[in-house]
Formats: C-alpha cells, structure tokens, sequence
C-alpha cells in the first residue's frame, strides 16, 4: 500500500496519481495550472461513475469484517475497528438509492476524512484518479439530479466523454459522523448484533 503525501490518500498499487490512470491509459489535458485543477477520487457504483475530492480520503483498503449497530440509519451498515479507532461505514449504494449488494473480500472499503473525524465508505470498484478544470464541473439544480443524489451531490464532472456525479461527503455521511464519537472496540463486541445492516 502505498503512503499518503500532502495531497495523495493511499490508493491500490495499480493505480497512479494525477492526471493519468494507468487502469484507464487516459491522460487529462492539462489546460489549467496545477494548482488551480480539482483532483477527485473516482470510484463505481451500478456501472455509474462518482467521486470525491481526493483531499476527503485518506486511504483505500479491502474489506473488513463490519459490525452492525442498532438504531442507526439503513445505510450505515454498521463500524468498523480501524487500528484501534472505531468509525461508522457508509453503504454508498444504499445511501443514493441504489439496490444494495452484499460486500465481496475483494470490496474497496474507502477510508474518508471529514475534520476529525474518519468514515469508511463501501463502492462497488475504484477507478481511478483525476484532475481537470475546475470548469469542467457544473452545479445542477436539485430537481435537475437523480433520484436519491440530489440531497448528496456538489456536481457533475465533465471530463473527455466521462460525466462522473461528484459527491459532497458532508452530506453523505451527515447522520453517520456523530457514530465516530461514542464507539469504542469494547462496546463494538458488547452491543446488540440485531440492528440495521
């Protein structure tokens, strides 16, 4: 795995940084300056391609074995033990109103970062990582979105023939991130194993 630097989470060994993808072989142009581009993690859900800024995650691990906790939202499927730190996770399929899918060994499970607090969020495959224009991006309309991503949705990423949703993690995990704060591994194994998955 490789290690995160100031602007880079850890990602699949596969898969390179910036602006070329060696799982896709597409290189983005780079019109603007480096500085100016919005950087975004792409990943896959139902053949459908959303993202994140890459600053939002900080790593990108396999899938672990998820305990379920009682009353909680049905897309919380349930924590995580993340090096001794206990944090919710979010079923991204679930949460934009797509038919879940149980997790596979081999489901990315992405480790996001939101102040101080991490969630980790279960996608179907991750994709690659990009950088483009920030003009590339537009702002739709809530009525404009889909169903069940208007309310977690910043935008949508124009880039070559590539239309990727961008997510706003505040959003996505607004009713999770307070699970980060009163789990600990003790009561991870004490608690009801009866909740919402």
């Amino acid at each position: 795995m490789l290690k995160r630097n100031r602007s880079s989470p850890d990602i699949p060994l596969d898969m390179d940084v910036g602006r070329t993808s060696v799982l896709t072989g597409h290189t983005e142009p780079s019109e603007a300056p480096e500085a100016t581009r919005v950087t975004l993690v792409v990943f896959e859900l139902d053949g459908r391609e959303f993202a994140l800024p890459i600053d939002d995650i900080a790593e990108i691990l396999q899938m672990v074995l998820v305990t379920p906790v009682p009353e909680v939202p049905p897309w919380v499927a349930g924590v995580v033990n993340l090096r001794g730190r206990v944090i919710p996770v979010v079923d991204l399929r679930t949460r934009l109103g797509i038919e879940p899918r149980a997790p596979q060994l081999n489901t990315p499970l992405l480790i996001a970062e939101h102040g101080t607090r991490k969630l980790g969020l279960i996608a179907d495959e991750v994709r690659d990582v990009i950088s483009f224009d920030p003009g590339s991006l537009e702002h739709p309309a809530e009525d404009e979105a889909g169903a069940g991503h208007a309310d977690a949705m910043s935008g949508i990423a124009q880039v070559g023939e590539r239309l990727i949703v961008v997510l706003d993690l505040a959003r996505v995990t607004a009713e999770a991130a307070p699970l980060a704060e009163a789990r600990t591994p003790t009561a991870m194994t004490t608690e009801p194993r009866d909740g919402h998955r």
